[in-house]
């Protein structure tokens, strides 16, 4: 591997282009993941701790072989880091385009995605869920645009639409046991600590999260932020935003979301109601009410 420019960086990790060598001795250009195992500055604890997150992130990635997640090719262990080679994406994410939709449009309801372009990229991203949920047994526990790449190299990408591609399993755990003792390697993943909570993604987290101080390993969670994806497609907007964060938590918890600007949506109304009656069925309060993945999919709207 010759490693080449950087493309990303995070607080104790960069990604940078990589070339390699095919089976045809033709050129491959990947990505690589590099996370450093000694930070200047931080404390021995903060090393350990990003050591055990990435090892169990590692651990969930390896096992996951599907269409619309992101592959991990190989990785490579050091003494001073861990690479891990994975598919080079140029694209953007479902972040980008709603971004770009927002900026190309004339008011904002109309900067959602059109509703072939939506229900392409819902179903696709519903697809990569229940594979987790149901094949793999595993909880994504942070779902949003950020995290959903868009591969855009297919020749007819520009006209139907690109795949998603489902990455970042830095949250991702197996379901051994939804009640499970919290362990010390676990001591600090959860609502308290993590992009799933109120110094994160707070927007995305489903309310039964915001009052837990330990892990949640539930699949009704990623289900929650899977319709707030949806609606987010769909309108172009976060169902749940504000810049108060205590009324964005308010929001949350009682289901507080702008259930017109779904119904007047272009792709709402270029299709049929039975989009609503999907979004409201993942954005269902009580978690025992949500629909799951299986449900989802098998949704008329998405047949």
């Amino acid at each position: 591997y010759i490693i080449g420019r950087k493309i990303g960086y995070g607080g104790f990790s960069v990604i940078k282009e990589v070339t390699t060598m095919g089976e045809n001795h033709e050129q491959v250009v990947c990505a690589v993941k590099i996370v450093r195992k000694q930070i200047k500055g931080k404390s021995d604890a903060d090393n350990e701790r990003v050591q055990t997150d990435f090892e169990r992130e590692v651990d969930v990635w390896r096992y996951l072989k599907h269409r619309y997640i992101l592959p991990l090719i190989a990785v490579y262990d050091t003494p001073f880091a861990t690479f891990c080679i994975t598919k080079l994406n140029s694209g953007g994410t479902l972040f980008d385009l709603i971004r770009t939709r927002r900026k190309e449009s004339s008011s904002i309801a109309e900067a959602g995605l059109p509703v072939a372009l939506a229900r392409r990229y819902i179903y696709q991203l519903g697809s990569a869920i229940r594979y987790l949920h149901e094949d793999v047994r595993a909880v994504h526990r942070d779902i949003k645009p950020e995290n959903c790449l868009l591969d855009m190299s297919a020749p007819n990408a520009s006209i139907e639409g690109g795949n998603v591609l489902l990455c970042d399993f830095g949250m991702a755990d197996f379901i051994h046991n939804e009640h499970r003792q919290t362990s010390d390697a676990h001591a600090n993943i959860g609502p308290s600590q993590t992009s799933t909570n109120i110094q994160g993604s707070l927007e995305y987290t489903a309310p039964e999260l915001i009052s837990q101080s330990s892990p949640v390993y539930s699949a009704a969670a990623d289900i929650w932020a899977y319709g707030c994806v949806m609606y987010t497609l769909l309108t172009g907007r976060m169902p749940f935003t504000h810049e108060f964060q205590p009324r964005l938590v308010l929001m949350i918890e009682t289901g507080a979301y702008d259930r017109e600007a779904l119904q007047t949506c272009p792709a709402v109304s270029e299709s049929d109601a039975s989009a609503i009656d999907l979004v409201e069925r993942c954005l269902t309060l009580h978690p025992d009410d949500r629909a799951s993945i299986a449900e989802v999919l098998q949704h008329p709207w998405l047949r």
